[in-house]
């Protein structure tokens, strides 16, 4: 990608100020999870807050143990109040009755288990869910229109709408894994169609991540939230506080169902 932003919150805060929501995205290995914490703010300017490696056999109870305080955790936001998850998307491809039987009793906190389908021009969420033979729901997003809004996003040279701010610590190899990907052209049936290639024995986890956490916001969407609303909201709530608070308070969306 041409651009790369590279930002980091002052004051010890976890989340700069711009950001008034946070979403996860997850993806499943065998024996880990992978875990982007992503603030949005107006105009789908984001901020990767946190990516976290929870390692542990995906077919047991301990790594996704791990994951639930992840999700259940405050995020201290440069305002002094304290911010909370408020959707989540987790791969369900692998381990798809553990993702299933971890995302049911989530479901009012919106944690979704979601499973990719390729082929660009697919809504990112769908209109409904759909169940398999293990028992619970789950959605089948879009995957290739969420990653390339995701590389869409990632050519936006300017802080602003669509702009993505990254932490100066995070390491190269992790950029590597966000755009492993490659939008290739092959013949289908004598038509020309689209696809993202992933070269061999390449990672790309950071990819999957933050296609997941885009398609959470989008979850968010359909249920009828306006990203532009709730940053205004936000704004006028931070204007109206006192600029060095002496203790972090919880800020809880009104998009967060009950816990």
């Amino acid at each position: 990608m041409s651009h790369i932003g590279l930002t980091l919150a002052t004051g010890g805060a976890e989340v700069p100020m711009g950001a008034c929501l946070l979403t996860v995205g997850a993806d499943v290995q065998a024996d880990r999870i992978e875990v982007e914490i992503v603030g949005w703010g107006d105009g789908e300017e984001s901020w990767s807050v946190g990516y976290h490696v929870l390692y542990g056999d995906t077919g047991q109870p301990e790594v996704w143990s791990d994951l639930d305080r992840l999700l259940g955790r405050q995020w201290k936001h440069e305002s002094g109040l304290e911010l909370p998850i408020t959707a989540a998307c987790i791969d369900a491809g692998y381990e798809m009755a553990q993702v299933l039987e971890f995302c049911r009793p989530r479901l009012s906190r919106k944690v979704y288990a979601v499973k990719g389908v390729s082929g660009f021009g697919k809504p990112i969420w769908p209109r409904r869910a759909s169940k398999g033979v293990h028992r619970g729901e789950f959605f089948v997003i879009g995957v290739d229109t969420a990653k390339e809004k995701v590389y869409s996003r990632l050519r936006v040279n300017l802080p602003g709408p669509g702009y993505c701010h990254f932490p100066l610590h995070r390491e190269r190899d992790w950029f590597d894994m966000l755009t492993a990907e490659r939008i290739q052209t092959r013949t289908v049936q004598g038509r020309a169609e689209r696809y993202f290639r992933k070269p061999d024995g390449v990672r790309n986890e950071a990819l999957d991540c933050r296609a997941y956490a885009t398609t959470a916001l989008h979850a968010l969407y359909m249920s009828g939230f306006k990203l532009a609303d709730y940053a205004a909201r936000m704004k006028a709530m931070v204007a109206g506080r006192p600029q060095t608070p002496s203790a972090y308070q919880v800020y809880r969306s009104r998009f967060l169902g009950a816990r």
